[in-house]
């Protein structure tokens, strides 16, 4: 029986791995064209918005798998045995919470981060072309100072929402929850 269960377990994190890397290239492929096509023909301020969409993303998502793995599911089980609509969609999250977290943390977070990066150097480049007559100098500070700029929102927005999520865990699983129960007819 216990060799039953190893070999369903093992087969199992078979499945899980190529479903993750599947998906991963599936909304690598969905966020990259949607970045290169519009920051290709955008503007400037278009394309830096749209980075910052991409950090908030990354931030929002690093938020939602710490708070799924650090959120003590007892509160959100009494609330399911009151029937309160989403309890039950939250729990689902609290229990299946690596897979939560590794979709969150890891292939939302590293897709947007890969996209970034390439959203980034766009930007560069059309601040490069742009102030073409500057030194080689000034145009390497400028490479520089905005890569600095993109890691240090997206790794303190990162921290900042790690202190959130810890602290407002319940909360935040239990707002996904009800997002999901609107789509969940078994959470009612």
């Amino acid at each position: 029986m216990k060799d039953r269960e190893k070999h369903h377990k093992k087969l199992s994190g078979a499945r899980w791995t190529a479903v993750v890397t599947a998906m991963s290239f599936a909304l690598t492929v969905v966020f990259s064209f949607l970045a290169e096509s519009v920051t290709n023909s955008a503007s400037i301020l278009l394309s830096v918005l749209i980075l910052l969409l991409l950090i908030a993303i990354s931030i929002f998502a690093d938020i939602i798998g710490t708070a799924v793995t650090v959120c003590d599911p007892a509160p959100l089980v009494a609330m399911s045995s009151r029937r309160v609509k989403g309890a039950k969609s939250a729990l689902r999250l609290i229990r299946n919470n690596e897979k939560v977290a590794s979709i969150c943390c890891d292939v939302i977070g590293d897709i947007c981060g890969i996209v970034t990066g390439a959203a980034t150097t766009a930007i560069v480049y059309m601040i490069m072309s742009a102030a073409s007559g500057s030194s080689e100098t000034l145009r390497l500070w400028i490479s520089i100072i905005i890569s600095a700029c993109v890691a240090c929102l997206t790794i303190g927005g990162k921290a900042f929402g790690k202190t959130v999520a810890h602290k407002k865990s319940k909360s935040i699983v239990f707002t996904i929850g009800r997002i999901m129960s609107v789509a969940d007819k078994g959470d009612k």
